[in-house]
């Protein structure tokens, strides 16, 4: 396959922004006291306030076990609450309780604070391209349908 692009260098730098991020969203996670899949629900139930599990699963991409399990420790320290479905028994949606809520308030603001000296890092006249960069590759790894299993020869 031709291309007008290095593929290698992309890669490379792909992987010097994982090992970044790895260690860093680690170390913030375990220091605000929540998990990788806690902190990831937290911010879906944030973004789009009543959701179901169901949704939870295929915008995160694990199992379903995984979510459920996830949500019932949520509930446990008020964090989510659980709401039944009044048109469908069988569903139920989670909520951000005040706890919650309080809760991704000051995680919002550790994370926005993180963040900030690397967006102060990129100059003014590129910052809104980069941002946009960012959201157009996590678009194309979503639409890409890249398996989650390694593919690696034997």
């Amino acid at each position: 396959m031709e291309t007008n692009y290095d593929i290698r260098a992309f890669r490379h730098d792909l992987r010097r922004l994982e090992r970044f991020l790895a260690v860093n969203l680690k170390s913030n996670s375990v220091c605000c006291g929540v998990t990788f899949n806690e902190c990831h629900i937290l911010l879906r139930v944030e973004e789009a306030g009543d959701i179901t599990i169901s949704d939870i699963v295929d915008y995160l991409g694990v199992d379903k076990s995984v979510v459920s399990r996830t949500v019932d420790a949520l509930v446990k320290k008020n964090w989510l609450l659980r709401n039944e479905s009044l048109h469908d028994r069988r569903t139920s949606t989670v909520s951000l309780s005040d706890e919650g809520r309080a809760f991704l308030h000051g995680l919002n603001s550790q994370c926005d604070e993180f963040y900030m000296p690397v967006l102060e890092k990129i100059a003014p006249d590129k910052l809104n391209t980069v941002i946009k960069a960012v959201t157009t590759l996590c678009d194309a790894f979503e639409s890409a349908e890249i398996s989650r299993s390694c593919k690696c020869l034997k």
